[in-house]
């Protein structure tokens, strides 16, 4: 049996089969579409002298090869698209922690310039403290500054006591 080309299918399908397995490619009638490509696997039962053979035709293989093509391509789309719009409300919920952050920060400072210009504009009133209503790096800062005044309170308490000893010794 052999093809519009020549090609001896059966005797080629045999071939594959006793060297391991292979393909063999012939034209065949196609029911309702005429002469077509078609590709045949054979192959060698184990143990014993028979061999089974199966063929599709070329663009049935075309046809799905398109349909799987398209079917990836709209997947692909569909899970870029959500990709995309997931990195945008990523980005977008980033910057606007990044916002938060960045007023918070600043506010903060800016009380605390408030405060430090209240104690500097206090004419030496010592018993001023910074207000911190914050819970960061800044609080630390004016916890300190706030012990430091104590301290200096303190030292400006004690220099004054000696200051009036000195002058109740001296008169």
């Amino acid at each position: 049996l052999k093809d519009k080309n020549g090609v001896y299918l059966i005797k080629r399908l045999l071939e594959q089969a006793r060297n391991g397995g292979g393909f063999v490619t012939y034209i065949w009638d196609k029911p309702g579409k005429g002469d077509t490509a078609k590709l045949s696997y054979a192959q060698m039962i184990p143990g014993t002298d028979f061999w089974i053979g199966t063929g599709v035709y070329i663009d049935n293989i075309e046809a799905v090869k398109a349909q799987i093509s398209t079917d990836i391509n709209a997947k692909v789309k569909t899970l870029t698209i959500r990709m995309i719009v997931i990195s945008g409300l990523i980005f977008l919920g980033i910057a606007a922690l990044c916002l938060i952050i960045v007023f918070g920060i600043g506010s903060s400072l800016s009380a605390m310039i408030v405060n430090f210009e209240d104690v500097d504009k206090g004419e030496g009133d010592l018993t001023k403290r910074i207000k911190i209503n914050s819970r960061d790096e800044l609080e630390t800062l004016g916890e300190m500054f706030n012990l430091f005044m104590e301290k200096l309170q303190k030292i400006i308490q004690q220099l004054s006591g000696d200051s009036k000893n000195i002058d109740s010794s001296s008169t």
